[in-house]
């Protein structure tokens, strides 16, 4: 990252800070502290990134547009019974093979194929159940070399696929065959939704996670209980901003408002996907995203075996009490929110040579972990935004250290004390040199007052010995006199004389002069 991208940076870090009323002091320590541990763990993320056709260097980020069904639960559970009950006539087909007069098809696999390609699972290696259309070439080849169906296309519509699978099988033969291929139809057909998709790396998307168009989060910079955990993702070396914004913006993304969200970290051939907001059941978003990134880190990627979903095996194993990432490593002071712990999401593991050997030969957690480095996701080195200091206060709510948040400022010097530990002048705060140096409690009244308004003076007993004075100009006229001679200033309770004339001497002066 050059200097001049740095600076940029910096400013539009301000710009971000400066809308949640964030100070910080003018030589951006603080922000350039974070930004140069930023650079310095996000460099492996962005040397990959920048492979892809559609990296973006001004905004730090993949940008490409992605179509996403944003069906209600309810409408995903009618289509959950619909596939359902799909498959259940499949399955009786299957088994009544013989009793139906079916002949016995060529292709062996066939019913395997047949439930890989309405579960879809070899996309994303997990039930997604309700792609209207067919999204991977993989799934095409698939179809192509094990079922021998030539006409198939990406983007071809899974139903139509799937009419043509059944006819060769002789599935629509059967009386019921259109009622439910029309049902299977009817709920899989829909009106996507194009967004413009990120995913970035960018330090203010990561300031900007938790405030969407319409919703926010414990992240969120104004009054988020997990703040600082926006400075710690983005000052790790795994995490990434994922988040979809309208299809007509071009540029300056993290200034608009976020449709969706999501969290991924990646390292080591590990893909982990957090919680999606501001719906995290909407499985058909999170599924469409999880493919996105996939696709970004094969394409940077020299690896091309693609990815397998380890499943419940990323899931916490508590042993003694005490929980046991399998996959995942959380610094001690890291200050985020664990959302991919909470919100019970699966892992997903890039299948490198090395890794697939092992997982194919194994295929067990206790080995797979022995093999897999864990993410460590979250920075323990969170700089203060205002002062530049390490941020190690357990109050994660906050950017700023304890002393910058809590304290107060000298208004002599600006630096930062606690506000017990200041002194406190006609309401300033002042830290003790600034107060020591600048003011001074008169020595009469013990009014505290600047060392420049302050008059020197002397108390002066019978036998000529004399006590300094330090007074304000309040009790210099009331309660002190000048000597007449040595123009000195002397309370007026003390070994003094006054002549007849009203001339008024110090006894050192009076015997000098020999006053009568």
């Amino acid at each position: 990252m050059t200097n001049y991208n740095m600076n940029q940076l910096a400013t539009q870090v301000k710009f971000v800070l400066e809308k949640y009323d964030y100070d910080f002091q003018d030589d951006d320590n603080g922000i350039l502290a974070n930004l140069q541990q930023w650079q310095a763990n996000k460099n492996g993320l962005l040397e990959t990134l920048r492979k892809h056709p559609n990296w973006n260097e001004q905004e730090l980020a993949v940008v490409c547009d992605v179509e996403v069904d944003n069906k209600t639960k309810l409408q995903q559970a009618d289509i959950r019974d619909c596939i359902n009950k799909f498959w259940a006539f499949f399955r009786f087909i299957e088994h009544e093979r013989a009793a139906l007069n079916l002949e016995t098809p060529n292709y062996d696999n066939h019913y395997y194929i047949m439930q890989r390609l309405l579960f879809n699972v070899d996309e994303s290696g997990s039930l997604n159940l309700y792609s209207p259309i067919i999204e991977s070439q993989r799934t095409v080849n698939y179809i192509k070399e094990e079922l021998g169906i030539k006409k198939c296309a990406v983007g071809q519509k899974r139903v139509r696929i799937i009419s043509k699978i059944c006819q060769k099988f002789g599935y629509s033969k059967l009386p019921e065959y259109n009622k439910v291929l029309t049902a299977l139809s009817d709920v899989l057909s829909t009106k996507l939704n194009k967004y413009k998709a990120v995913l970035s790396i960018h330090p203010c998307d990561f300031l900007e996670m938790s405030n969407g168009n319409s919703w926010n989060s414990c992240h969120r910079l104004e009054c988020g209980e997990y703040a600082t955990g926006t400075l710690s993702y983005m000052n790790d070396g795994v995490s990434l901003v994922f988040y979809t914004v309208k299809l007509d913006v071009d540029s300056d993304f993290y200034k608009q408002p976020k449709i969706m969200r999501q969290m991924f970290h990646y390292g080591n051939g590990v893909l982990l996907q957090s919680r999606l907001y501001p719906c995290n059941d909407n499985h058909l978003a999170s599924d469409k995203f999880l493919e996105t990134v996939q696709e970004v880190f094969t394409d940077c990627l020299d690896n091309r075996l693609g990815w397998a979903r380890i499943g419940d095996w990323y899931l916490p194993v508590r042993q003694a009490g005490k929980i046991q990432k399998c996959y995942v490593k959380v610094g001690k002071i890291s200050l985020h929110y664990e959302d991919y712990d909470i919100a019970n999401n699966n892992i997903v593991v890039n299948l490198n040579l090395d890794v697939y050997d092992k997982f194919d030969k194994y295929g067990n957690l206790a080995t797979v972990c022995d093999f897999v480095k864990p993410l460590e996701i979250g920075d323990r080195k969170v700089y203060c935004i205002e002062c530049g200091e390490d941020q190690l206060w357990e109050h994660s709510e906050y950017l700023t250290c304890q002393l910058c948040h809590e304290g107060v400022k000298c208004e002599s010097c600006s630096e930062r004390i606690m506000a017990e530990d200041a002194e406190v002048v006609n309401g300033e705060h002042y830290c003790q040199d600034c107060y020591d140096e600048y003011f001074y409690a008169c020595d009469a009244c013990g009014i505290v007052i600047r060392r420049d308004d302050i008059y020197h003076a002397y108390w002066q007993y019978e036998n000529g010995e004399r006590c300094e004075e330090w007074v304000c100009s309040d009790c210099i006229d009331i309660h002190y006199v000048t000597c007449h001679c040595c123009d000195e200033f002397f309370s007026a309770n003390s070994a003094i004389l006054t002549t007849a004339d009203n001339k008024t001497y110090c006894q050192n002066c009076s015997n000098v002069e020999k006053v009568a």
